[in-house]
């Protein structure tokens, strides 16, 4: 039960889910009569990723980035039970503010993609690649044929 938050409220918050996620999101509680379980509606979630890099002085540089919850779905909404939560607690405006202004880079993105010339790769199919299909395939062709 999660009876520290306020109930069909909606608010800011980071959750940390039993499975070690940190996802920030707009998000209400509400109480399930039926099932006598708290269920939390969540509007785009992201997750937190917290980087850890060392350097050869061997002092540590941190920094956090975030990235799409499910980063294979285009819901924008999501229910998690409430017994899957360890904790929930209200943003800070400072977080409040990178939140948004994430969301909106991310929103901006899918607009820049949408207005292609024709021809054009959406970014979201281009990141991390290392090399065009057209290359990768005589590379293939080539390796098939020698080994004939």
């Amino acid at each position: 039960m999660l009876n520290y938050v306020k109930h069909d409220e909606e608010f800011h918050c980071s959750i940390r889910l039993k499975y070690g996620a940190e996802i920030l999101a707009v998000a209400m509680v509400s109480h399930d009569v039926d099932t006598d379980q708290d269920v939390v509606y969540i509007q785009n979630p992201i997750e937190v990723n917290v980087l850890v890099q060392e350097r050869p002085d061997g002092k540590s540089v941190r920094g956090m980035g975030f990235s799409k919850w499910c980063a294979f779905s285009d819901e924008e909404f999501y229910i998690i039970d409430g017994g899957d939560i360890l904790t929930m607690s209200a943003l800070s405006n400072d977080i409040i503010l990178l939140y948004e202004a994430y969301l909106l880079s991310e929103e901006q993105d899918r607009i820049k993609d949408l207005d292609l010339p024709g021809g054009g790769t959406p970014s979201s199919q281009v990141k991390g690649s290392i090399g065009k299909i057209e290359e990768a395939r005589k590379k293939f062709e080539r390796l098939f044929n020698n080994k004939a």
